[in-house]
């Protein structure tokens, strides 16, 4: 699966201050490994109602911060929960923690980004 990114999303939605850019993206950084860790147990249990919870939550986040791929993900979970696919479930979680991985990665070179354009521009990150 090719990772996509929207590096403007959040930007758009928020505006440029780097302080409060950094600040948001931490919290979505925080946000994204617990619900990804809380999703692979409430996989291995089959608690449907907790995956669907989450990967609504998450899958709406993602879009926002503009982790594409990986809001596709908790799409495709979000409703193999619904409709209670255990195994499209399985199938799924490799998937994840790929996006989620990729998307965290993303997310750390845009703070790094936001922070090196705050310090030319003389702002704090």
């Amino acid at each position: 699966m090719m990772h996509s990114f929207d590096e403007a999303a959040l930007p758009n939605l928020l505006g440029r201050d780097p302080e409060r850019l950094c600040s948001v993206f931490l919290g979505y950084l925080d946000a994204c490994r617990k619900g990804t860790r809380t999703l692979q147990d409430a996989t291995v249990t089959r608690d449907f109602d907790t995956v669907h919870r989450i990967a609504h939550r998450l899958k709406s986040s993602s879009y926002m911060f503009g982790a594409l791929s990986l809001g596709d993900v908790f799409t495709k979970l979000e409703s193999a929960a619904a409709s209670g696919q255990a195994e499209q479930l399985d199938v799924l979680m490799p998937i994840l923690s790929a996006e989620a991985d990729a998307a965290i990665e993303w997310v750390g070179v845009q703070i790094g980004q936001i922070g090196a354009s705050a310090q030319v521009d003389g702002a704090k990150p």
